[in-house]
């Protein structure tokens, strides 16, 4: 990425890249400086905007993080990816109504696309609407028999049910798979109730990441 900036400093994608190599890595003031700098650069881009919404809700800045997913939603409402990162910001903050609205669009525009149905399944589950959850985790297991259904986000649902052995068998099947989600293991809050479990160590030293203790704490859900 560095010799693709020096070809062109000017390669918005590069810049965007280079972003979320800096958030993988637990750099996250440099993170956001290289989105800005993306940002600047192609200032109409949706996923540009969409993913500057997403670094900043890794970085903690949630309620910057908020702005700019509202941001890009005024400029296309039907962009999938920024309500469905907008409802996993409110998820956090425990705003589950608010979640479960955008959740309901992301479902709409993906067309019950499998992340979407994770995420929401999550969002259930730590809501306490255990039953939905376990709904949602059936239909998305009976999936996967048929189509590919990340395993990554299979774990995803058993963490929000606190199915921790399960949890562990969806992501030790991610990593065997070499599923692409696995980059995301250190910065997604939704394994923070893992984050102290040697195996969970383990896999994010074979995914090849920095040990979670560099990072800095993500955001601890709070009454709206």
């Amino acid at each position: 990425m560095q010799r693709a900036l020096e070809l062109n400093p000017n390669d918005a994608q590069a810049c965007l890249w280079q972003a979320y190599y800096y958030a993988f890595t637990g750099r996250f003031d440099d993170s956001i400086a290289a989105v800005q700098r993306a940002l600047q650069l192609d200032p109409l881009s949706l996923p540009v905007n969409s993913s500057a919404g997403e670094l900043l809700y890794f970085a903690g800045r949630v309620d910057d993080s908020i702005e700019q997913f509202h941001k890009t939603i005024e400029m296309d409402a039907h962009f999938r990816s920024a309500h469905m990162e907008l409802a996993r910001v409110y998820e956090q903050r425990a705003m589950y109504e608010a979640a479960f609205v955008e959740f309901a669009r992301a479902r709409e525009l993906s067309q019950n696309g499998p992340e979407v149905l994770a995420s929401l399944a999550h969002c259930y589950a730590v809501s306490g609407a255990t039953t939905e959850a376990q709904n949602l985790l059936s239909q998305l297991t009976a999936m996967s028999e048929i189509r590919y259904v990340s395993p990554y986000e299979i774990a995803v649902i058993h963490s929000g049910l606190s199915q921790k052995e399960q949890c562990f068998e969806w992501l030790n099947r991610a990593y065997e798979i070499r599923d692409g989600w696995m980059i995301y293991i250190t910065v997604d809050p939704r394994w923070q109730n893992l984050r102290s479990d040697a195996r969970f160590r383990r896999l994010v030293q074979s995914v090849g990441l920095p040990p979670p203790e560099t990072f800095s704490p993500h955001i601890q859900p709070q009454s709206p």
